[in-house]
């Protein structure tokens, strides 16, 4: 377990204010003060910079923010070890997933749950940028995300390629085409994507209302987009992957013409300072085995 100070340290410094700290601890504003001084006092340093706008850290409150993360990581860790080895409740496994794969992810949680009914999973869909803070943070155990690049401060626990596609439903009008170009969808209804690196892939594209001269849609739910597409006869642009996962026979996908000018990743990570339960480790390999499973249908 950490110490009072370090506990509150942390505190400051992921909400950068000592009352919103205090508000989050239960405690004073005062009492979160005397916490920091006393750090700051024994280590011999200040460890923040105050602003009338907040508290940022200094070079040595950086050091000692990744020392009291990875050290309440480990004491996590090792507290859900001990839990799970006396047979007591399961420990709490943490995942956070684009939205693109997050129906997987459900999949894989589904089954996981159906063979460990007392373990607790918490799953957040978020955008990719959003999940490698939360990873760096400690906040979550896994992510699976799409990027371009690798994070290198994180474990990678196994990578799978896409590609970026059209989908649209079985009576449209580009539903029999072997690929599709951009100045196919001229005039064509679109639904399109505007979160994270799906969003790049469209800038790319230069698809938009004002290009393409016929109506535009734009959601950051993948969710969305879907119900758009299948209501309103549109076609819309998603990874190979993620259309697969609606496992629904009314949509049909078509590649672009030049499919691997918008490739991408799919990282399943793990925190870099992490080491996963047993049950994440379970959970871990049933994510795994669903995205494999999506990745070649």
């Amino acid at each position: 377990m950490l110490s009072t100070a370090l506990r509150y340290f942390l505190e400051v410094a992921r909400t950068g204010s000592l009352s919103d700290a205090s508000d989050r601890l239960h405690v004073t504003v005062s009492a979160v003060s005397r916490q920091i001084a006393k750090l700051e006092d024994q280590i011999g340093a200040p460890l923040f910079e105050r602003h009338p706008r907040g508290m940022l850290l200094t070079a040595s409150g950086e050091l000692l923010a990744d020392y009291a993360r990875r050290s309440a990581l480990e004491a996590e860790r090792v507290a859900v070890e001990l839990r799970e080895g006396v047979g007591l409740r399961k420990g709490a496994v943490r995942i956070a997933a684009s939205d693109g794969v997050a129906l997987i992810a459900v999949r894989a949680i589904r089954a996981f749950q159906a063979e460990h009914p007392d373990a607790v999973v918490d799953l957040t869909v978020a955008a990719s940028d959003a999940i490698v803070t939360q990873l760096r943070q400690g906040e979550v155990d896994l992510g699976l995300v799409y990027t371009w690049l690798p994070e290198s401060d994180l474990r990678i626990e196994k990578s799978w390629s896409t590609h970026t596609c059209l989908f649209m439903r079985r009576d449209h009008p580009l539903a029999t085409r072997a690929s599709v170009t951009i100045e196919d969808l001229r005039g064509v209804k679109l639904a399109l994507p505007t979160h994270n690196t799906i969003a790049r892939v469209v800038a790319l594209l230069r698809v938009d209302e004002q290009t393409m001269g016929a109506s535009t849609f734009t959601s950051n739910s993948f969710t969305i987009i879907r119900d758009w597409v299948q209501a309103e006869g549109a076609v819309g642009i998603a990874s190979d992957i993620a259309i697969r996962s609606l496992n629904d026979d009314l949509f049909v996908t078509v590649p672009f013409a030049e499919p691997d000018l918008y490739k991408r990743t799919v990282q399943l990570y793990g925190s870099g300072g992490r080491i996963l339960s047993g049950s994440g480790m379970m959970l871990r390999n049933m994510l795994v085995a669903a995205m494999d499973t999506a990745a070649v249908a």
